[in-house]
């Protein structure tokens, strides 16, 4: 099989092993405030230099949104490989707030 640059690479837990750089959201004061808590899911495409090229929520409070989003675009992975050649990946991020942790 060779790789189609057309079609990224549908992957999960394969690609949280290859995260090579990773800072932590920021708890927004204003939930901090409101001591709301909660988990985001987000659909990324991850490009093939390993940067994230797009974002979708697919579930979570929307008071998270922003500092998720935010911080999630200054994630990189390893590039990921597919018959030698680098791919663009599907993947899913969940990133969770909790008011205890933070």
């Amino acid at each position: 099989m060779t790789p189609n640059p057309q079609n990224p690479v549908a992957a999960r837990s394969v690609q949280a092993g290859k995260l090579t750089k990773h800072p932590n959201p920021k708890f927004p004061s204003e939930a901090r405030k409101r001591r709301l808590e909660g988990e985001l899911k987000f659909r990324a495409l991850v490009g093939e230099d390993g940067r994230i090229k797009s974002l979708d929520l697919l579930k979570g409070p929307l008071a998270f949104y922003p500092s998720a989003c935010e911080t999630i675009l200054k994630w990189e992975y390893e590039p990921t490989l597919l018959a030698g050649s680098p791919v663009e990946v599907l993947t899913v991020i969940t990133v969770n707030y909790d008011f205890k942790k933070k």
